[in-house]
């Protein structure tokens, strides 16, 4: 986990580290370990942060989610399309795969 993004997220939520500390049942010696970066929470305490602060485990931890990824926006809904296209799509995604297997054991 980034540590700054956590206490990024915590200052942009105005509270302070004794507030969530409290909500979690730590010290604040013990969350400000977390926050900077010297201990790693447990999953348990990262859902609870999430929670706390509503936002994704994702952006707590500064993992870019495949929901912000640029490509998004970029595809149709499956279900709209014929099943002409649909197989298409399909064999080309095989092909895709086929391909980027066989470079990654002769390069």
């Amino acid at each position: 986990m980034t540590p700054i993004n956590l206490q990024r997220i915590r200052q942009e939520h105005n509270v302070s580290r004794q507030a969530i500390a409290d909500q979690l049942g730590l010290t604040p010696q013990a969350y400000g370990n977390y926050e900077n970066g010297r201990r790693q929470p447990s999953l348990s305490i990262l859902c609870q942060l999430a929670d706390l602060f509503n936002v994704s485990l994702d952006e707590l931890v500064g993992r870019q989610s495949p929901l912000n990824s640029p490509l998004r926006g970029r595809f149709v809904y499956v279900g709209e399309l014929s099943e002409e296209n649909l197989l298409k799509i399909d064999a080309f995604v095989k092909e895709l795969h086929r391909k980027e297997n066989f470079e990654k054991k002769h390069l």
